[in-house]
């Protein structure tokens, strides 16, 4: 008995969840800032009117991963400014 609960002590506080959340915010740090550069270039393209560039930027951020959401809303908030 005594020796489950040392062992119990040992041990509280070292959830799998714990672990897990910190190397989350790292990857999703990373994914963030990926989105947003994409996002950026996309949107420049498309307010200074070069569709080939636009369609270059979306074409190498569906490469790098970026969401089919996040550059719809790029392609969107750029045409609603012109």
């Amino acid at each position: 008995g005594d020796m489950l609960r040392n062992l119990a002590r040992g041990l509280a506080g070292h959830s799998k969840w714990h672990n897990t959340r910190f190397r989350k915010a790292r990857q999703d740090a990373v994914k963030l800032a990926v989105a947003s550069k994409f996002a950026g270039m996309i949107r420049v393209a498309v307010g200074a009117g070069d569709e080939a560039g636009a369609a270059d930027a979306v074409a190498r951020a569906k490469k790098e991963g970026v969401t089919r959401e996040v550059i719809e809303r790029a392609l969107e908030t750029s045409r609603n400014r012109e």
